[in-house]
């Protein structure tokens, strides 16, 4: 039940902040990404194929000539998440005394990244240190380059709801 209540709300999430683009584009990076929030790797063909989609339909996709239906955005996305969390309780070793919110901050951390990338927030959390966590996870270089021209978008409002579901857990 804390599983399924954490999927949700990783779910709700990832789906607030990464939107969902049935064509391919190029994130906030310019990363070539598709559905929701999907970055194209060399894996990227044999998923789709994995979903259903004909080999030709996968390269027209991957080409930019056809797009997702909205179905197989959600499949390929669940795909994504059932991987994410798999590997987000391999980098977290306390995730399974973490609260629903927290466990769901860090499944959307990693899914764009930043868990794995974030090595000194990722030991401080395994150390428990909650509130030194979320002050780390916020000396990122794009947090702080968008911060500082005032800028406030969906990278700066996750890392800011990530770095409070933490200070949320030291006070538990």
């Amino acid at each position: 039940e804390k599983q399924q209540s954490t999927n949700r709300l990783a779910i709700d999430k990832l789906k607030k902040h990464e939107g969902i683009r049935l064509g391919l584009h190029g994130d906030s990076k310019l990363i070539p990404t598709i559905g929701i929030g999907h970055k194209i790797t060399g894996e990227t063909f044999n998923s789709l194929i994995g979903i259903g989609y004909s080999t030709e339909e996968a390269r027209k996709i991957l080409d930019g000539d056809e797009k997702l239906t909205i179905e197989k955005a959600e499949e390929l996305f669940q795909k994504d998440l059932d991987e994410k969390i798999k590997s987000t309780k391999n980098l977290i070793r306390n995730y399974n005394s973490l609260s629903p919110n927290l466990q769901a901050e860090l499944i959307q951390l990693n899914f764009r990244g930043d868990l794995v990338q974030g090595k000194d927030t990722r030991k401080l959390i395994n150390a428990g240190k909650f509130k030194e966590a979320a002050k780390e996870l916020l000396r990122h270089k794009e947090y702080e380059s968008y911060k500082n021209s005032g800028e406030s978008n969906s990278i700066t409002r996750r890392l800011e709801s990530a770095s409070n579901a933490l200070r949320n857990e030291e006070n538990k």
